[in-house]
């Protein structure tokens, strides 16, 4: 009829009317209309959602949350050891030496002296033996023969004193010298 293709013309922004249909209708919550007198909404791309009906566009997810699937009426917060930027589909994993809480939009490298492997939460200390010269290390490095450190979480080793020595890697201590 023309009543009904009269009636759709008229609907606005964020509304459509089906075929046949003499009223207009929100679109649905996820879903958006940008323009006057369209006959279906369209869903709103992965990464955005629109949280209420009637909307004439989508939001972008903000940093620290994603919407991996078209249609979103919300965005879900990444989890510890994940980030994202804004309007994205889904969660990056940290690297290794770096670490995030939940809801973030980075990683934050691990202090010198600690390190982490990849998608963590909080960084780990080096071990005895070992250290961590740098911010950001993806591993601690042995202490050489000749050094060690009884430490954890340390950015360096301590060389042996005179009159003890070390011919192993990673040790937390040196020994006595033979006396000769």
């Amino acid at each position: 009829s023309t009543d009904g293709a009269k009636q759709c013309s008229n609907c606005t922004k964020g509304r459509y009317s089906a075929a046949e249909a003499t009223t207009c209708t929100d679109c649905p919550i996820g879903y958006y209309m940008p323009k006057r007198g369209a006959s279906a909404c369209h869903a709103c791309s992965a990464g955005t959602y629109a949280p209420t009906e009637g909307s004439d566009g989508c939001s972008s997810c903000s940093s620290g949350s994603f919407a991996s699937s078209t249609g979103a009426s919300s965005c879900a917060l990444c989890d510890s050891g994940y980030f994202s930027s804004t309007g994205e589909a889904s969660c990056t994993k940290c690297d290794s030496g770096t670490f995030s809480e939940g809801n973030a939009s980075s990683c934050r490298s691990c202090e010198a002296g600690r390190t982490s492997p990849t998608g963590a939460s909080e960084c780990v200390d080096c071990e005895v033996g070992t250290y961590a010269s740098a911010m950001g290390s993806t591993s601690c490095t042995s202490c050489g023969a000749g050094k060690f450190q009884n430490r954890t979480g340390q950015t360096e080793c301590e060389l042996c004193p005179r009159g003890r020595s070390q011919s192993n890697t990673r040790q937390s201590e040196c020994a006595s010298c033979e006396q000769g």
